[in-house]
């Protein structure tokens, strides 16, 4: 065979393979150069000469050769020893902006003017058999723009084994070295921001190793970088904060989300303060997590403050607990002696029928009652303060509420000439849900207010619905109550015009009450007034309807059961002056008594005897009546009639009728006792 015509084969065989792979890489410009650089070949690359000594093959083979650079997905050109073009491929005058002129037989000069000596340097290069590359270069083009260029100077070469001329490969690498720089100088941004902030700034890897801490970091903590970095900050932390920080970490990296923690940090004095370290996460195009990037900010200050508040907080709540048990001693230490008290002037008042004697009884028993009604009031205020009164959520019937506590005043409004009305809106259902108690003491302080304060008119209680709360109205044609007094309505120990409490007496609690009341029941209360022309006093509280309650299920809760009652009863009481009273009272009913002076002696006397009720003193020595009521009815478990137990208590407060009842009293009354009111308890009359 010819030498032409095995050379022109082994050319046709190199294009045939470079194309092969140009297709398999095409996209892919950086594989694509290198699969180009095969051109690199220790047989020289053979352009046929001439067109005129061309053989058919060799013809055929530079049409393949020239197709082939013009259809390459990678900008390059072919040269001759002149720098002439003799080919450029279209990714080539795409990149250089050279759109559809014709370049062959033009000087690479004059297309490109502004080609430096260095770029002229490595042409020449080329052309002696060299093959030079360049991973980055900068081309200042004559419009004044510039090009980062990647690029390689391949020489070619005749079949003689002369150096043809030589071609160039290049990439237009801008777009990636503008990226670059913008990346640096965003990094250099950053630097200088992180170094003038006040904080401490970090940055660290997706897994949360750190690579950057700014000078505040080091600073303070006294680390180098090289020390702080990778998971070494750790090292700064108070050790029972280091679990805390890398948990944080790990639930932050696994779930995306921003990092936050409270952490201390010590100082190169040795000194830890307090830091909240919060960092967001650095996502790529494709929102991938690259990078965390955050702060560290000094919240020692704060942490003191909330120290110091949750301290006074404290110290609040323990005074506020103290004051609470100094008014529940001193509510028992004065209910003992006032049930004596007026336990025996009631006794008094049942048996003497002087005039003159009856006055004085009747001054002293009203005495007795307002005191009683100021200890109320103070303990109420009290508990209201100190968020310790539980509000019950029972079904009531509102009406019935309403008027019983209305008819309370029906006498002494007729006394004064007053007309006392009620009325209750008819869309309102009759059973409703709350408590009734504390609704009630709500109206009892409002109409007695409002009947205290008319000399003469009417007073009107109404009820409205309104949406989803009851709407209470007290109106009032009285003395009402000038602008500039009204902001002292609803706080305690005031009244409007101090020469009102010496003349209608008072204690100036009963507003603040009622709006601690209506409050704690998730409501408001508010007043108009003007003077001379009398109020009207509103509050609403929540409507709740029950969905099981009915009017039977209302009246079966207040029905009484019925038949005669001669009981036996067994007195446990540690003192024996309340004893004695009880013993005195019971008798005018021919009811059998019997004393105890202590939990463990009822215990006994029950055990042996046959008893109808016990009276059980709460608080008593040895044995307590709560341990007594308990043992008791431990010993009695499934005995068909079990004995009626009523506990006798000076504490007013909800949680001591709340154990009483849990241990198995079937009722307590609340020292002073009224005679009434016990002879309704053991009766079995009395509403629990």
């Amino acid at each position: 065979m010819p030498v032409d015509d095995a050379q022109t084969l082994k050319l046709q065989a190199k294009i045939r393979g470079l194309e092969e792979r140009i297709r398999q890489l095409e996209g892919e410009k950086s594989v694509a150069m290198a699969e180009l650089h095969g051109l690199r070949d220790p047989q020289p690359l053979v352009p046929v000469p001439a067109p005129s000594c061309e053989s058919p093959a060799q013809s055929q083979s530079h049409r393949h050769l020239l197709t082939f650079i013009e259809q390459a997905p990678v900008a390059m050109a072919m040269f001759d020893t002149q720098m002439r073009y003799i080919r450029a491929s279209r990714r080539w005058r795409s990149d250089y902006g050279l759109g559809n002129r014709d370049l062959e037989g033009l000087s690479h000069y004059e297309v490109f003017p502004e080609i430096g000596a260095a770029w002229k340097e490595a042409h020449r290069q080329g052309l002696a058999g060299e093959t030079i590359r360049c991973a980055e270069d900068r081309f200042g083009r004559a419009d004044g723009s510039v090009q980062w260029l990647q690029w390689e100077i391949q020489p070619w070469h005749e079949a003689s084994g002369a150096v043809g001329g030589i071609i160039i490969f290049t990439e237009d690498i801008t777009r990636r070295k503008q990226a670059e720089m913008e990346v640096r100088e965003s990094e250099t941004g950053f630097r200088i921001l992180s170094e003038a902030m006040p904080q401490m700034v970090w940055a660290s890897h997706r897994d949360g190793r750190a690579y950057y801490l700014n000078s505040r970091w080091l600073e303070y903590t006294g680390q180098t970088l090289e020390e702080a970095e990778g998971l070494g900050w750790l090292k700064a932390l108070h050790p029972e904060d280091v679990l805390l920080a890398q948990d944080r970490w790990t639930e932050a990296i696994s779930t995306g989300t921003p990092y936050e923690a409270q952490y201390r940090i010590k100082g190169k004095d040795g000194r830890y303060r307090w830091f909240l370290s919060r960092g967001l996460p650095k996502r790529s195009a494709a929102a991938e997590i690259e990078q965390w990037v955050g702060t560290c900010t000094d919240i020692g200050e704060q942490k003191a403050l909330e120290e110091a508040l949750n301290s006074a907080r404290h110290a609040a709540e323990e005074a506020s607990k103290a004051k609470s048990e100094f008014l529940a001693t001193m509510s028992h230490e004065i209910r003992t002696p006032m049930t004596i008290f007026m336990v025996a002037i009631e006794q008094l008042l049942r048996k003497d029928q002087d005039s003159e004697s009856r006055y004085l009884l009747e001054v002293a028993d009203a005495s007795a009652h307002r005191l009683l009604s100021l200890i109320e009031d103070i303990l109420d205020l009290s508990r209201i303060e100190a968020r310790r009164i539980d509000m019950e959520e029972v079904d009531f019937d509102l009406r019935a509420c309403v008027t019983a506590t209305v008819e309370l005043f029906e006498l002494s409004a007729r006394e004064k000439g007053l007309k006392l009305k009620m009325d209750v809106a008819s869309e309102i259902p009759a059973i409703v849900m709350g408590d009734p108690d504390r609704l009630g003491q709500v109206l009892v302080n409002l109409l007695g207010n409002a009947i205290k304060f008319t000399p003469q008119g009417e007073v009107h209680l109404s009820v409205r619905a309104q949406g989803d709360f009851l709407e209470f109205s007290v109106a009032d044609t009285g003395i009402g109550i000038p602008d500039e007094k009204q902001d002292l309505l609803f706080q305690s120990f005031s009244q409007a015009d101090s020469s009102l409490t010496r003349r209608y007496g008072g204690s100036g609690l009963g507003l603040a009450i009622s709006k601690g009341l209506v409050e704690l029941m998730g409501g408001t209360i508010s007043a108009r007034s003007k003077a001379g022309e009398g109020s009207v006093f509103m509050f609403t509280v929540p409507l709740r309807i029950s969905p099981k309650a009915t009017l039977a299920q209302a009246e079966a809760r207040r029905a009484s059961p019925d038949g005669d009652l001669t009981p036996t009863i067994l007195v446990a009481e540690d003192d024996p002056a309340i004893r004695e009273l009880i013993q005195m009272v019971m008798k005018p009913r021919g009811w059998q008594t019997e004393t105890a002076e202590s939990g463990r002696e009822a215990l006994e006397k029950w055990g042996h005897g046959t008893f109808d009720v016990i009276l059980m003193d709460i608080q008593m020595p040895e044995m307590n009546g709560l341990e007594a009521t308990r043992m008791i009815r431990a010993r009695e478990h499934g005995h068909p009639q079990p004995i009626r137990i009523i506990g006798l208590t000076a504490h007013a407060r909800r949680e001591v009728r709340e154990e009483a009842l849990a241990a198995g009293m079937d009722e307590v009354l609340t020292k002073p006792i009224r005679i009434a009111e016990l002879y309704s308890a053991i009766e079995g009359n009395s509403a629990d």
